[in-house]
């Protein structure tokens, strides 16, 4: 089990100091203020939104590094709000996925499920469950 900090007061949500993000083992380089609680950045926890919503400066390296592995499935033409990148579900295998992980500050991992990230969105259609908090 791993625990880490939670920020409170921060607007009428709970934070948590995040250090950054990976995809595939690769640590992604953020500029520092989208991560810095003091100056609006960091991270919030909201257990009930389906996706996760980035801010731009992060959402764009998170999706650049996700997405080519999924490229290989045919493009939907279903549209489904935020999401920019549905696909057809055949032959798709969630080993063929990177790994998302988000680093906290004192050291904690997170590595959520690839279905928490890849999700159903209608009959065969999957889509990265991310999205930036300026599309939501």
């Amino acid at each position: 089990m791993q625990q880490t900090e939670l920020v409170l007061g921060i607007r009428s949500n709970y934070g948590v100091n995040i250090k950054g993000i990976s995809v595939g083992n690769k640590i992604l380089k953020f500029p520092d203020e989208v991560w810095d609680v003091k100056s609006g950045g960091g991270m919030i926890l909201d257990s009930g939104t389906t996706a996760t919503l980035l801010t731009e400066p992060a959402y764009e390296p998170v999706m650049a590094t996700l997405t080519p592995s999924l490229k290989k499935f045919a493009r939907s033409n279903l549209t489904i709000g935020p999401f920019e990148f549905c696909f057809d579900q055949t032959g798709y295998n969630e080993s063929l996925v990177p790994r998302l992980a988000f680093h906290f500050a004192d050291g904690v991992q997170f590595e959520p499920p690839v279905e928490n990230y890849v999700i159903d969105v209608s009959d065969g259609v999957k889509v990265p469950g991310i999205c930036s908090n300026t599309l939501a």
